[in-house]
């Protein structure tokens, strides 16, 4: 089910505390979208994908929250791929970083069975980096630059490098 409620007076911080809160109490995903309604006036449309059964739930956190009075449900079909979550370790060559940079990959597979994407989880990209660079080690390397060799090496299925940096696919394991 997909919820969507429209509002015309509501701060950032606002929407950030609410989009929180509605993924706490058990929202699928939230997405705020900003727009322009009559005359001329900025509004913020809020999507909410949730199970049926929280409706009621959600709802009245909205009406509670954003002082909307009413939301419009939309009933869709939701088509899942299948996916799988493969382990990536950072690794610098010759340095004394001694951490088990581990990285999430999430795989996206077609129905032939074929990897067809693969994204890194941006927090253990986030955090890896940090390690990375307070050790004073690659204070320049890009965000965007460890995030593709983790995902080229869950791609390949096979170890990486970029200079002393190494990305050693390790797979389905877990630690």
């Amino acid at each position: 089910m997909l919820l969507m409620v429209n509002v015309d007076d509501v701060s950032g911080e606002t929407i950030a505390h609410v989009i929180d809160e509605l993924m706490a109490i058990g929202a699928e995903s939230v997405h705020v979208v900003p727009a322009i309604t009559k005359k001329g006036r900025p509004e913020y449309l809020f999507y909410v994908d949730t199970r049926e059964d929280l409706i009621d739930v959600l709802g009245a956190y909205l009406a509670r929250e954003l002082g909307t009075i009413g939301m419009r449900i939309l009933e869709t079909r939701h088509i899942a791929f299948q996916y799988r979550i493969e382990m990536v370790r950072l690794r610098v060559a010759g340095s004394d970083i001694d951490r088990r940079l581990d990285v999430r990959v999430k795989k996206v597979i077609n129905a032939n069975g074929e990897t067809v994407s693969a994204k890194a989880d941006y927090e253990d990209i986030q955090s890896s980096l940090k390690f990375i660079r307070e050790d004073g080690l690659h204070e320049t390397l890009a965000f965007t630059a460890l995030k593709g060799l983790a995902e080229q090496a869950a791609l390949a299925c096979a170890d990486r490098s970029l200079g002393d940096i190494e990305a050693i696919y390790r797979g389905d394991q877990k630690s």
